[in-house]
């Protein structure tokens, strides 16, 4: 009832107070991959982002899929910039059969550290996400496009 009361109570978007089909995000050629922001072994959210030895548990990396890697000359291992029209993170390819193909994987958490000209050197996934909330009223992690490239060595 609440929600067919008031169906943007956050100022982010409506919900839909009864179950709704909502089809997939539109595509964007300009961000092919879609991003997904799992859960990080070596952090609760964000905190101890800053505990070297948890780090190490756990390392921020972006997964892509073989396909996608060779496509964009990406090797396992090397520094990449996954971006959008909202903003960019730098951070190590992992380059895995485990990721789906069109799809990309950055853990969720990590501190925002921008260098000087404002791009996170940390794998922040929140530079690349929306405010604003999905269909079902939660946070849109799993529902942005992203790019990824490679960066000069």
């Amino acid at each position: 009832m609440a929600l067919a009361a008031k169906p943007d109570p956050y100022g982010l978007g409506p919900i839909p107070a009864i179950p709704t089909w909502i089809p997939q995000i539109e595509p964007d050629v300009r961000y092919p991959l879609k991003l997904c922001t799992p859960k990080s072994r070596a952090r609760t959210h964000s905190i101890h982002d800053n505990q070297p030895k948890l780090a190490r548990l756990d390392r921020d990396d972006v997964w892509l899929n073989p396909e996608d890697a060779r496509t964009r000359g990406i090797s396992d291992g090397e520094r990449v910039r996954v971006y959008n029209d909202r903003g960019s993170t730098v951070l190590l390819a992992r380059v895995t059969v485990r990721m789906a193909r069109g799809a990309v994987s950055i853990k969720e958490g990590a501190w925002f550290t921008p260098d000087a000209a404002g791009t996170d050197i940390n794998g922040c996934a929140n530079v690349l996400t929306a405010d604003r909330s999905a269909p079902c009223g939660a946070t849109t992690y799993n529902t942005n496009l992203v790019e990824v490239e490679r960066l000069s060595q």
